[in-house]
């Protein structure tokens, strides 16, 4: 009683805790890498070669969008349709890298490809996702895309079948 009242919340503190001056730290990039290399496992390694290939899968997207978003203004109206075109075209191309892989041998995945559009006016656009699959072939990419009025983000989950 008496004296002033205690605030609701504590204010955050300006510098991270986990890295203050003496406090352990992760393994950086390149230590990992040093003890892949020393284990005999290439960078390579980590994906196997019929796992989920980001790249490939980046390159897709980018294709896409460039046709279907280059020097394109801005108009709300049209946000719906530039959503389904690119996820559809994007759906479209992964299903033939899909039926190359079933001719060869190689695993088949499902894809989920969702995309978020917006006017490109200085404003954030943040996603977050979570996973629970098998790492070896599962995996996932996200895309970033803008141009002078649009900016897009493209994540495009592929899951082992």
């Amino acid at each position: 009683r008496g004296g002033p009242p205690r605030p609701l919340c504590q204010p955050a503190p300006l510098v991270d805790q986990r890295y203050r001056e003496g406090a352990p730290r992760s393994p950086s990039r390149r230590a990992v890498t040093s003890a892949r290399a020393q284990s005999g496992r290439g960078a390579m390694d980590d994906e196997a070669e019929d796992g989920f290939s980001p790249e490939e899968v980046k390159a897709i997207v980018v294709k896409v969008s460039n046709n279907c978003l280059l020097n394109q203004p801005f108009v709300h109206a049209k946000v719906p349709q530039w959503v389904a075109t690119i996820v559809e075209n994007t759906l479209k191309e992964l299903a033939v890298i899909n039926d190359d892989a079933a001719k060869n041998g190689r695993t088949k995945f499902k894809y989920v490809v969702t995309v978020t559009l917006q006017q490109k006016t200085g404003a954030a656009l943040t996603c977050a996702a979570a996973q629970y699959w098998d790492k070896t072939t599962d995996g996932m990419t996200v895309v970033r895309w803008e141009n002078d009025s649009i900016q897009m983000l493209a994540t495009v989950y592929g899951v082992a079948i």
